[in-house]
């Protein structure tokens, strides 16, 4: 080979590697990209440089908002279709125009966001994009990221300290750490692929939404402000809420409880607990938007394998319910009564029991279940109450099924006070 062509070949390697490194792409000269006059140069390559991605099939970001689209005309950047028009980039009006907002909406566009030292940037949302990763730094006006039903699997934010609205919901994050968010109220993490959360630093979180993901533990104890939260579809054990004495809302559905304590919240429901194999859980209807209130409440019940649900009681050994999902819709308006329009109120089954504390009772499958019924002989007598007093004083040790059918007030031993309320029930006293 001789020295000619050895340059050329050196020449072509370098090109190549310049090409790789620098995410150049081949095309006409007048394709630079330059921040035309009266914008920040900064920012505008911000914007710029996320547009000029392109996919697989060589389709940049910024043609899939309209064929119009030129990297170096920010009048090009607008998305219209037969039912909806935006623009990708909001500007300040004082020169040099700074970023203020970005907006995407069903767009498929692909690849990494980046924005850094952005002060101006108040508001990002990518919806039902295909962003892979979003990292916002140095933005120090920054209240509302939106990076929703996508294919997000990263996400950092540092030095946005004015952030009040995080919603990340429907993507593939996998692990998250949000830290130092002073002024954060909302954070949505719904439908993810989360196995490890953490959260330090954010003191005004209001509401905190976790639904559909795989945690198997979760600490909230550092939002003492938490108002709301959402944690159905996870594989939680436990859910310690002593440390947040203002929540007023909580969806716990389709995990693992065995138990949930409320006591010491705003919640009306101060208790769901299983007896006996099964798992229990407590839901708040969501809406969506934030400022909504839920219509609707109610408490789950799902045996183990080889038992059954035999009802809900309270811990005086009444009856409230004998269907496993209990509860439903609060109506208001105005109906039709005695030929007359009234405003009618109807609350919950739910809160229409008066009851605060739900208790559900599993037994095996091939079992009769009478509560109170401790010798088996298909009734409560004052038999029941003598043979569970001998139990008591003898500290022996019950069975399953015993503790299931005498442990009257749930509270998961054999006492005196079990004893006196089957005698009660014997009595026909309720």
């Amino acid at each position: 080979m001789n020295g000619r062509n050895k340059t050329f070949r050196a020449a072509g390697v370098l090109l190549a590697l310049l090409l790789v490194f620098t995410g150049l792409h081949f095309g006409r000269a007048d394709e630079a990209v330059t921040a035309p006059d009266g914008y920040d140069e900064h920012d505008y390559m911000v914007a710029a440089s996320f547009l000029e991605q392109r996919d697989g099939d060589g389709v940049s970001n910024g043609k899939k908002l309209n064929d119009a689209y030129d990297p170096n005309d920010p009048e090009t950047w607008v998305y219209e279709s037969p039912f909806l028009t935006h623009n990708f980039a909001g500007w300040t009006e004082v020169e040099p125009k700074r970023l203020t907002q970005l907006h995407l909406e069903g767009i498929p566009c692909v690849g990494a966001f980046s924005a850094v030292d952005c002060p101006e940037l108040r508001t990002v949302i990518f919806n039902d994009t295909l962003v892979s990763s979003a990292e916002f730094s140095g933005c120090e006006k920054l209240k509302t990221i939106r990076v929703s039903y996508g294919m997000l699997e990263d996400f950092s934010a540092v030095g946005c300290e004015a952030v009040t609205s995080i919603d990340l919901r429907g993507n593939r994050i996998e692990s998250i750490s949000i830290s130092n968010y002073p002024k954060l109220n909302y954070l949505n993490l719904n439908d993810n692929r989360l196995s490890g959360f953490e959260a330090e630093d954010c003191p005004l979180l209001r509401d905190l939404r976790l639904a559909n993901n795989l945690l198997t533990e979760l600490d909230v104890s550092g939002f003492g402000e938490l108002r709301e939260l959402n944690v159905n579809g996870n594989s939680l054990a436990e859910l310690d809420v002593s440390s947040n004495p203002r929540l007023e809302l909580v969806a716990a559905c389709d995990n693992r409880f065995s138990e949930l304590d409320f006591s010491g919240t705003s919640m009306r429901t101060q208790s769901v607990k299983a007896l006996g194999p099964g798992v229990v859980g407590y839901e708040a209807y969501f809406y969506e938007e934030v400022s909504e209130t839920p219509e609707t409440h109610f408490v789950h019940a799902e045996p183990l394998e080889g038992y059954r649900f035999a009802g809900w009681f309270n811990e005086n050994g009444r009856l409230i319910s004998e269907e496993a999902d209990f509860g439903g819709y609060f109506v208001s308006g105005y109906f039709e009564v005695d030929g007359e329009l009234q405003f009618v109120i109807i609350p919950d089954p739910l809160t229409e029991t008066g009851e605060n504390r739900f208790i559900a009772r599993f037994v095996p499958e091939d079992a009769d279940f009478i509560l109170g019924d401790c010798d088996g002989s298909g009734g409560v007598t004052a038999a029941d109450a003598l043979l569970l007093f001998r139990y008591v004083s003898c500290f022996a040790e019950p069975g399953e099924e015993l503790l299931i059918n005498c442990d009257i007030n749930a509270n998961g031993i054999l006492e005196a006070v079990d004893a006196l309320m089957i005698l009660r029930f014997a009595m026909g006293i309720s």
